[in-house]
């Protein structure tokens, strides 16, 4: 059985936060600009903006733009995938950055 990343069933230890902004999602063969759609502070929900191929279990570096400038990067797999969203199992790649995220998420 697969969960939709919008059931009412799916559990998550992290609270999602609506996060609108921009990133870019790297992969071993390619790098998309993308849009944040959520954000939690061990994955991500994006928007591909342009034809792709990715796979669930592919490695990935998303890099987020803030605000104040300073970008948080985070090391992962492609989780799930429907259409132009893309789920993200991730972690920030430095206390750095993670600091960075645990104040965007609000922990």
């Amino acid at each position: 059985m697969t969960v939709d990343a919008y059931s009412p069933k799916e559990r998550r230890y992290f609270p999602r936060v609506a996060y609108r902004g921009h990133a870019s999602l790297i992969t071993v063969r390619n790098e998309w600009p993308v849009h944040m759609v959520d954000l939690c502070f061990n994955g991500a929900l994006v928007a591909l903006r342009h034809n792709h191929v990715v796979h669930p279990g592919e490695a990935i570096v998303l890099t987020l733009e803030t605000e104040n400038g300073e970008p948080i990067k985070m090391q992962g797999k492609i989780a799930h995938q429907k259409d132009h969203l893309i789920g993200i199992e991730c972690r920030a790649n430095s206390i750095d950055h993670q600091s960075r995220l645990r104040v965007l998420v609000g922990r």
